[in-house]
């Protein structure tokens, strides 16, 4: 899927964002053109979608477009953010302050000792709930939750 491929790059730009020269000629326009491609694809993908459902008449083609307008959501954030990484220093600056004022989520065991994941919203998915374990083994694209080897996202801890 394209999105899972460019987000994979666009991550890797985040660390270059905090940089001023570095941002303004490179991270901050490449994130840009990654947003451009992102709304573009996810409109024209989510008129596709939504053209096909209308013309078989079937509801499955509603999640298609739910997902399309989530990357066009994408988009707009790289969008922002490929924008505001290109304005040397301030950019730079605001960039730094909002990577750095991430809450941390801790997992902990409980007195069973089981682990519980707080209610995350997965794309794809609908009411999840909260998902609980000894060892929690969750691999979803780039979200990989494995409490067996210690594998978290960023700003998550093992308590």
């Amino acid at each position: 899927m394209t999105s899972i491929s460019i987000e994979n790059h666009i991550t890797a730009l985040n660390k270059w964002d905090v940089y001023p020269v570095v941002s303004t000629i490179y991270s901050g326009p490449a994130r840009i053109l990654a947003a451009a491609v992102q709304i573009v694809a996810g409109t024209a993908l989510a008129i596709v979608s939504a053209a096909f459902g209308w013309l078989i008449n079937k509801n499955a083609w509603i999640n298609d477009v739910k997902t399309n307008i989530k990357e066009i959501g994408h988009g707009v954030g790289n969008l922002i953010r490929g924008v505001v990484a290109s304005c040397p220093f301030a950019g730079n600056l605001a960039i730094y302050l909002y990577e750095k004022s991430g809450a941390k989520v801790i997992l902990k065991r409980d007195a069973e000792g089981y682990y519980t994941l707080p209610h995350v919203n997965v794309p794809g998915f609908v009411n999840m709930g909260t998902i609980r374990g000894r060892e929690l083994n969750i691999r979803f694209g780039s979200f990989v939750v494995d409490t067996a080897n210690g594998i978290l996202p960023e700003g998550w801890v093992l308590g």
